[in-house]
């Protein structure tokens, strides 16, 4: 039986919850078996689910790709990005003769305090003798992914705002500062004194300090 030619487009929509997914899955393959010629959309489906519940076995089992670096390569994607979840949704599918192109979209969430990540992807599709099959290559996972290339989460930090006054300006401005201390432990003359320092020249009494210090209030106290 000859297939049809031309170009379809499936209308998106998501991939629904896990159960009921799954049981969706079971009914699309037994519906394959029975069809000479399926929609691209049976392994697409599949493949996505498979990879959002975590079965990148099964997942690796649509792709052309070699099922075990498939399967590592979606793994990792969690791994990377340190997911808290990832979910896809059905897109619209172009089909030619033996060939296909279907996109999805991805919401990658990044964890408590991290947004969610959104993007288009697209997968390219082809038809053999095992039915349809998505070709494999690392864009399946993101478009501008290439080989040898892997995901990874960065962070920018911005700058701080400035503060002002009433008039617009900075209250705050970054200045150079240069700080210095003195270990009193390690002065081998912490005694004598600095040579030539006003420390050194001029030595105030200890009893005359503490006076001046509890009788400052007072503008009879006398001078020290």
């Amino acid at each position: 039986m000859r297939r049809p030619k031309g170009t379809h487009t499936v209308s998106p929509r998501p991939l629904g919850r896990v159960a009921a997914a799954g049981s969706g899955v079971v009914m699309a393959l037994t519906l394959a078996a029975c069809t000479p010629d399926p929609s691209p959309e049976v392994a697409v489906r599949s493949f996505l689910l498979a990879w959002q519940n975590g079965h990148h076995d099964t997942a690796a089992g649509y792709t052309t790709g070699d099922p075990g670096e498939v399967a590592a390569t979606l793994a990792d994607v969690h791994e990377q990005l340190d997911l808290a979840s990832l979910s896809f949704g059905l897109g619209s599918i172009e089909r030619g003769d033996d060939s296909a192109t279907a996109e999805f979209d991805v919401t990658a969430d990044l964890g408590i305090g991290d947004p969610t990540w959104n993007y288009t992807g697209r997968m390219p599709l082809e038809w053999g003798p095992d039915g349809w099959r998505i070709i494999w290559s690392p864009s399946v996972v993101h478009p501008d992914l290439g080989d040898g290339e892997r995901l990874a989460v960065s962070y920018q930090i911005q700058e701080r705002g400035q503060i002002l006054d009433r008039g617009g300006e900075a209250l705050v401005t970054t200045e150079s500062v240069t700080a210095f201390g003195v270990y009193p432990g390690r002065m081998e003359d912490a005694e004598a004194g600095a040579p030539n320092s006003p420390a050194s020249s001029t030595r105030i009494p200890a009893p005359c300090s503490t006076a001046c210090a509890r009788r400052r209030p007072s503008s009879s106290s006398r001078s020290c």
